[in-house]
């Protein structure tokens, strides 16, 4: 399931479709996977926030607007 969801949030990400949604899927399979490794030893855990931040930064600014499938489908979906 990780494998298919990581997969997927990837290619989505990448096309532009449904951006915001896939960024809100990216915070928490991300919180995730923080907190699964949060006391492993020699772990980067700055690494896992920062993915935690560029999701967030994502739905912010709702990335795919402008160069993505979600431009192209948004007169269809008004």
């Amino acid at each position: 399931m990780t494998l298919l969801t990581e997969a997927a949030l990837g290619a989505f990400l990448l096309i532009g479709l449904a951006t915001r949604f896939w960024a809100l899927i990216g915070v928490l399979q991300s919180l995730a996977v923080t907190l699964s490794v949060l006391n492993a030893p020699n772990e980067w855990h700055w690494s896992y926030f920062l993915m935690i931040m560029v999701h967030l930064l994502i739905f912010a600014t709702a990335a795919g607007r402008s160069f993505g499938v979600d431009v192209v489908l948004q007169p269809v979906l008004r």
